[in-house]
């Protein structure tokens, strides 16, 4: 069985034993759920190219529906955790904290709501008959397919590399949050094609580590953007007590979390640089990677606000 297959297999197993989690408003079930959606949507284009699953297009639309209602009932529940979080540890910010944390809960609970009408909506047999599909074609693996599958593993993995570098080189190292934003996409769907490599390929663990650790950074930075973005909205809104203190608490940690990005961004272009040249190596060749032991650098307070996201990051 290839790896592509038993990512696909480990993923929908993922999405079924979380789905109940989901419908009972389990915040770490829908951030499982979502984690395992997007494993299934990176693997699966593979199978279609090489036409181990001849019906994949039925698929795709109810892989991707679900992981955008799940993504907009993560994002809510991201923008509350990092609010009680910030309430807890900045008594400044923490009055305007608890106010827009309680604003945004009836906001949370109709993402919830829609959540869980979409995946009623949702042809999810689909996935069933993907299940076995896979189960079969794993059981009697055809030569050619396997092949037509690690090629396109392979044209995927350079593509994406190559635009990921792009996309870290336009960030730069002065923050700007929509090139950081873009280049944590590029990243993030780099890992997911990165992880479907082969155990055995020696380029594949560091560069997982890297893109891992990028992405959990710019994550964490794009999540404190978000609550910035609605801390905006409702002062034009109501006077709020503490506003301004939560915003240069916010603004405060963008800025740090980003110096310690930057400290990884060398690592990341390694990543890019070793995944290019995989893609472009003759099958069968053992690859070499340049990646070495990284460890970031980062100021003490970046750090303690990174230790819990590198640890929920999928």
């Amino acid at each position: 069985m290839t790896t592509v297959a038993r990512v696909i297999l480990s993923s929908l197993e993922d999405l079924g034993s979380r789905l109940p989690l989901v419908s009972d408003g389990d915040a770490d079930g829908i951030h499982d759920a979502r984690v395992a959606t997007r494993r299934l949507r990176a693997a699966l284009p593979l199978l279609s190219v090489a036409g181990a699953i001849d019906w994949f297009e039925q698929v795709t639309p109810t892989a991707r529906a679900l992981g955008k209602a799940l993504g907009r009932a993560r994002e809510e529940d991201e923008t509350l955790r990092l609010l009680d979080e910030i309430e807890r540890r900045s008594p400044g910010a923490a009055a305007a904290a608890a106010t827009l944390r309680a604003r945004l809960l009836p906001r949370q609970l109709r993402r919830r709501r829609q959540l869980i009408k979409a995946i009623e909506s949702l042809d999810l047999e689909t996935l069933d008959r993907l299940r076995e599909a896979v189960r079969r074609q794993s059981g009697f693996p055809r030569r050619w397919a396997v092949d037509r599958t690690r090629s396109a593993l392979r044209e995927a993995v350079g593509r994406r590399a190559g635009i990921a570098e792009r996309k870290v080189h336009h960030a730069a190292g002065v923050y700007f949050p929509n090139r950081a934003h873009r280049a944590r996409i590029a990243i993030k769907k780099l890992r997911y094609l990165a992880e479907l490599l082969e155990k055995t390929e020696r380029v594949r663990k560091p560069s997982v580590r890297a893109l891992r650790n990028a992405q959990a950074a710019l994550g964490s930075i794009h999540d404190r953007e978000m609550v910035l973005g609605r801390l905006a909205d409702l002062m034009e809104e109501e006077d709020l007590p503490g506003a301004r203190e939560l915003a240069r608490v916010l603004e405060a940690e963008c800025r740090s979390i980003f110096e310690s990005y930057r400290a990884m961004r060398s690592a990341v272009l390694t990543a890019c640089a070793d995944l290019t040249a995989w893609s472009q190596r003759s099958p069968g060749r053992h690859s070499h990677p340049r990646l070495l032991a990284f460890g970031a650098i980062a100021l003490p307070s970046a750090a303690v606000l990174l230790a819990s996201r590198v640890r929920r990051a999928g």
